[in-house]
């Protein structure tokens, strides 16, 4: 592959692993740097989101919920609108013991079934977004000459302080 192969650097952001963001996010932006090419962060549940309302063409709204440890869960919620994807919960962390008992019944979604103690329709049980889902998803959402103002900057996207905080 040769420099002029490439035009644009899509990242997944998260949420998702600490270090594994910090990794990809660094590592998209040194190289963006280098080829001088725009370089924006796409998060990891839209990409998801969209390749199952679009692609698989899913009911227009559906939940996303994944394992962020501590007891707690990542979720968000997401729906169509005109052919945009249109966050109707932005991601963030929740407790997952008081997750269940809000969860609308009627509502898809996709993440592990104990999350929602049996409400709601389950599509998949895990989100597994992939380099192919943000691809479609940037391609679909803006032309190229908007890339890097359409989505959010190449950076982590940590929805909670760190575990360990930097001693002072």
């Amino acid at each position: 592959f040769s420099q002029t192969d490439l035009s644009a650097i899509a990242v997944g952001t998260g949420p998702g692993s600490y270090t594994g963001l910090r990794i990809a996010c660094a590592g998209a932006k040194t190289l963006g740097y280098a080829l001088n090419i725009p370089v924006a962060g796409v998060g990891s549940f839209e990409a998801a989101a969209w390749n199952k309302l679009i692609a698989e063409n899913a009911p227009r709204k559906i939940h996303l919920m994944a394992d962020a440890y501590r007891n707690e869960i990542y979720h968000a919620a997401f729906q169509l609108s005109d052919g945009e994807l249109i966050a109707a919960q932005k991601p963030h962390v929740c407790a997952a013991q008081d997750f269940a008992s809000s969860f609308p019944p009627q509502d898809n979604y996709i993440g592990d079934p104990k999350w929602t103690e049996g409400r709601g329709n389950c599509i998949a049980d895990k989100i597994n977004p992939s380099a192919s889902h943000l691809l479609k998803l940037v391609s679909s959402q803006t032309p190229l000459a908007d890339f890097s103002t359409a989505f959010e900057p190449p950076e982590p996207r940590y929805l909670r302080p760190p575990a360990y905080p930097p001693s002072a």
